[in-house]
């Protein structure tokens, strides 16, 4: 694992660069693309030391949760993979988790470098849409907590599962601070509809693989979880670059 620093715009991004250690020749390589409010150390980071790389803003502003700029900070690191030396740039491939699931989607369907899309439980960012109108008319930027501090018994059980996730010893990062400039939009119960959502859209064109047993936050870091989720990336990774 290297870290590397990738340029878009005035901003550097920063990132975590895993390559195969048994290759010497070109290889696929893989965008990670992390959760709202997440930060590369955690459940990307997971699943990056399985297949690829991975990468997510290095500098200014902290906190921001805009679907437009996560979309674009995909673009970049696709600019920078296809000029790393070790890569194939003919098959750069993208895998979103929760959130980064709608922008990997987002992002695939404008930038056709990116040939295979797999996603990890794709999160609506309507609420998102509606933020960035109110604020075109004026609004504040908003910062709010993305977790809720303290659960309580009206607190649905995936933000229940996600504070322990983000802010308890499974995962929590110094840099990872449960705020979020911009916007922040609440979760819904479950999230196995966004992706029975976008397996409609697509016709059924889409492999789908539904573990019963498992909850969203589960499939960050829970062994029993993460390595049937990679193995099914592997094997759709295999058969699509």
């Amino acid at each position: 694992m290297s870290a590397i620093s990738m340029t878009k715009g005035p901003i550097q991004l920063a990132g975590l660069l895993f390559k195969p250690s048994t290759s010497s020749a070109k290889t696929p390589a893989l965008v990670i693309v992390h959760p709202s409010g997440g930060v590369k150390e955690q459940t990307a980071q997971v699943y990056a030391k399985k297949f690829a790389a991975d990468a997510s803003r290095g500098g200014e502003p902290r906190f921001l949760e805009d679907p437009n700029e996560r979309v674009s900070d995909i673009y970049a690191v696709v600019d920078y993979l296809q000029n790393e030396d070790s890569v194939d740039a003919g098959k750069i491939g993208i895998v979103g988790i929760c959130a980064g699931g709608g922008y990997a989607v987002a992002a695939a369907k404008a930038d056709h470098r990116l040939k295979a899309d797999l996603n990890r439980h794709a999160a609506s960012l309507e609420q998102a849409a509606a933020q960035i109108t109110a604020e075109t008319q004026g609004a504040e930027r908003a910062i709010a907590p993305y977790v809720p501090p303290q659960p309580d018994n009206k607190t649905p059980y995936d933000l229940k599962e996600a504070h322990d996730y983000y802010l308890g010893p499974r995962a929590q990062h110094p840099r990872a601070e449960n705020k979020m400039l911009f916007l922040s939009f609440p979760r819904k119960a479950g999230s196995l509809w966004h992706t029975e959502k976008l397996d409609k859209i697509l016709d059924g064109k889409a492999k789908k693989v539904i573990l019963p047993k498992g909850t969203h936050m589960d499939f960050y870091d829970k062994v029993e979880f993460v390595e049937p989720a990679a193995r099914g990336v592997v094997e759709f990774m295999q058969s699509s670059l």
